[in-house]
């Protein structure tokens, strides 16, 4: 869906946060959000491809000048009050949009959607299936290496950040659900390896 183009670039980033459930929504998610609806507007002037300059001017504009985004971690964006209303605004005049007021998003972005494929797929995790036991999960960052083609030198506390991403996506699909008690037996294996 392409958006028309007089809909201000702060206006369009809440929008989109909005749309992928107005918190702690990853900075690239939005941003990659905005190419789609508006491809013209946020794409190279030569290729077409998202120009992060072009969505990192609308993310300025959107959180220090009219005050509608916040940042709710390092790479995560959040709707403030302002910016939730002015998102409810936007989506009455929206009818075409995929998400319902209030509801959850219909679309899993196609990075993790991969992921939690690659989980599904996976020996561990049919392994783990059988009985859920810990110690079929994931017990430390080399055991999730290959299936979330992660660096092997990440952290833990990295880990455990990028997990519980990506289980607020996971709750959010019945076909992912059952990937969140493996996530969560993960986190406290990595946790229990930690100390």
């Amino acid at each position: 869906m392409t958006t028309n183009k007089n809909i201000p670039n702060y206006e369009l980033l809440a929008l989109c946060i909005g749309e992928l459930g107005g918190e702690n929504i990853d900075r690239e998610d939005a941003y990659y959000k905005m190419f789609e609806k508006s491809p013209d507007q946020y794409s190279w002037r030569t290729k077409h491809i998202p120009d992060i300059k072009k969505c990192d001017a609308s993310l300025n504009s959107a959180e220090h000048k009219h005050e509608l985004v916040e940042r709710s971690s390092t790479w995560g964006l959040s709707l403030t009050a302002k910016g939730m209303r002015k998102y409810l605004e936007l989506k009455s005049k929206d009818d075409s949009s995929d998400l319902k007021i209030g509801g959850k998003p219909s679309v899993i972005p196609d990075w993790q959607e991969e992921i939690f494929n690659r989980i599904l797929k996976s020996d561990t995790f049919i392994n783990w299936q059988k009985n859920k036991q810990e110690e079929n999960a994931w017990t430390d960052i080399y055991d999730c290496y290959l299936d979330l083609k992660i660096k092997p030198n990440v952290n833990d506390t990295k880990l455990v950040e990028f997990i519980k991403r990506l289980t607020k996506s996971t709750n959010k699909f019945e076909k992912y659900q059952q990937i969140d008690q493996f996530f969560e037996q993960v986190i406290n294996n990595l946790k229990r390896s930690k100390s």
